[in-house]
């Protein structure tokens, strides 16, 4: 009797989708100035709305995603070719305009 039956690793990742059918999607991205540009709108409006959500909820649970969601959007702009300090200033400028 297996005790955790759900557990056994899946031979596809979650979504369908291969891993090197992803990396050809963000090396995709990266070369399409227009894809590249919407994807980093995304990423940057998503770390601002996640850091607003602090404002009604600041719970230890609701911290952790945000940082989560700020972390992945701090990796998408350097896998995007910004430097670390521009894109965490991006990050920052964004959640100050937003929360205004």
């Amino acid at each position: 009797m297996a005790v955790f039956p759900s557990a056994r690793p899946s031979p596809e990742p979650a979504g369908g989708r291969r891993p090197a059918a992803l990396l050809d999607e963000a090396a995709a991205v990266a070369s399409d100035p227009q894809r590249a540009a919407r994807a980093r709108r995304h990423a940057i409006r998503a770390a601002a709305q996640a850091t607003r959500s602090l404002q009604s909820t600041a719970n230890l649970s609701t911290s952790a995603i945000v940082g989560q969601v700020r972390s992945t959007a701090l990796d998408l702009l350097r896998g995007l070719g910004e430097d670390r300090a521009a894109a965490v200033a991006t990050i920052r400028a964004a959640a100050r305009d937003d929360a205004t």
